[in-house]
């Protein structure tokens, strides 16, 4: 079955004969910091074996999400890419420089990373750090269905079209675990008549504000599903639980009388602030060591912050990948405001799923100690995971994407991703009979 790949290490991923190769560079890619090497073995990593037990620490570069005896059963095309393929020489593969950060999350400026790590600012040759040890981690790209570069890592031509031969879309992320760039196979699902129903509904005001308040009131849903979770096993605060799912739900009604996009989001916003303002009681013990106030991004000012932001970067990439698998243009959105330089349509469906995919993470991982308050560390006036605690939550990620439940209209075993696409697929429909098929976000029945 095709799953994803994380890299962290510094390094070269390269094609040799029909098989993905990560040649391993000398150095850690932190600013300053030193990194011991990765724990799992290369025999290990290069098929995708070495899954830790929950609560340890994950492993290493090029492996998969865990075993396949992990997994929990799935049909076939869950996890399958994209068919069709490419020419050869490099033009069937599109890069995605795409900088905008999402859900607003920043970047320290270029002065501040002259000021205190001159080494990232004015020297650098684009080349990873350090020399290559000669240690190569071969995987098949046959299993690959995306990769994730977390290290520094050098790209070919040469591999840029053998990616795009076979599906295979890149995501990039900097380090301090945002998003940066994608890229990503030549289109091969085009369509013209859904690109033109897509641009049309943006245009009428009312179908665009028709699709936004969906995805807002799933969102909305989603999250109160969340504080009920978690409130029927408070001991304590119960009752401050209780009037912020009724706030929430009072918001979610004020939606139907919202006039613009804008307003929704300023509901939204509204009711994540009562939302984040109650994770404090939410987390309980086990959150003492992780303070919270508020939501902040640039940078993130405390650990649950510091998460939060990784979370969502993870969340986007994931819509965004899902996204290619459908017709739809990815910039044409209805609760964001579309822009150049990123694909908004992922970040509307992102809301919508945050509070499955994100928080419920976050909420398992702080319950359970396997993120700690020393996975972090404070750098250029903000708090980031480390290295370590970024593979930790990888790990966990990688795994709850892959969970599965009973679906209820279809009958049959969904993964959490795969309910991502079907979504998208909802979305699909109704742009193409939005009176026979109107769209309605996910929402979470458990």
């Amino acid at each position: 079955m095709k799953r994803p790949y994380y890299l962290f290490s510094n390094g070269r991923l390269c094609r040799k004969q029909n098989t993905l190769c990560l040649e391993r560079a000398t150095e850690s890619r932190s600013p300053g910091a030193e990194m011991p090497g990765d724990g799992i073995p290369l025999e290990e990593m290069a098929t995708g074996a070495g899954r830790r037990p929950e609560g340890n620490g994950p492993g290493g570069d090029g492996r998969a999400g865990g075993s396949e005896k992990d997994r929990p059963a799935a049909s076939p095309d869950l996890s399958s890419a994209r068919n069709g393929s490419s020419g050869q020489n490099g033009e069937g593969a599109t890069g995605g420089g795409h900088r905008k950060e999402p859900d607003g999350e920043g970047y320290p400026s270029e002065d501040r990373l002259s000021e205190d790590h001159p080494s990232e600012a004015g020297t650098d040759d684009g080349r990873p750090s350090g020399e290559l040890t000669g240690e190569s981690v071969p995987f098949p790209v046959e299993n690959a269905e995306s990769i994730y570069c977390f290290g520094e890592i050098d790209v070919n031509s040469k591999l840029v079209a053998f990616l795009s031969k076979h599906n295979v879309p890149l995501f990039f992320f900097d380090y301090y675990g945002n998003y940066t760039a994608s890229l990503y196979p030549k289109e091969h699902l085009q369509s013209g008549r859904l690109t033109v129903a897509q641009v049309r509904h943006y245009e009428d005001s009312g179908r665009r504000l028709a699709l936004a308040r969906s995805f807002v009131e799933a969102s909305l849903s989603n999250i109160r599903r969340v504080l009920r979770y978690y409130a029927s096993r408070l001991e304590e605060s119960a009752e401050e639980v209780e009037e912020a799912i009724a706030s929430i739900e009072d918001l979610r009604e004020k939606a139907d009388e919202a006039d613009d996009p804008a307003s929704l989001m300023g509901l939204e916003g509204r009711a994540r602030r009562r939302y984040y303002r109650r994770w404090p009681a939410l987390l309980g013990k086990a959150g003492s060591g992780f303070s919270f106030d508020r939501r902040s991004r640039q940078p993130p000012s405390n650990p649950l912050n510091a998460l939060i932001s990784f979370g969502n970067s993870l969340c986007y990439s994931v819509c965004l990948r899902q996204l290619y698998h459908t017709a739809l243009d990815p910039t044409v959105s209805y609760l964001h405001e579309p822009g150049d330089r990123r694909f908004s349509l992922a970040l509307d469906l992102a809301e919508v799923f945050k509070p499955l995919l994100v928080d419920r993470s976050i909420f398992r991982l702080v319950k359970t100690r396997q993120i700690q308050p020393d996975d972090f560390e404070e750098r250029l006036g903000g708090t980031y995971l480390k290295e370590s605690g970024r593979k930790t939550f990888v790990d966990h990620w990688d795994d709850r994407l892959q969970q599965t439940i009973e679906h209820r209209r279809l009958g049959r075993k969904i993964s959490y991703e795969r309910l991502v696409r079907l979504d998208a697929y909802r979305l699909v429909r109704h742009l193409c009979d939005p009176e026979e098929d109107p769209y309605e976000g996910f929402e979470m029945w458990w």
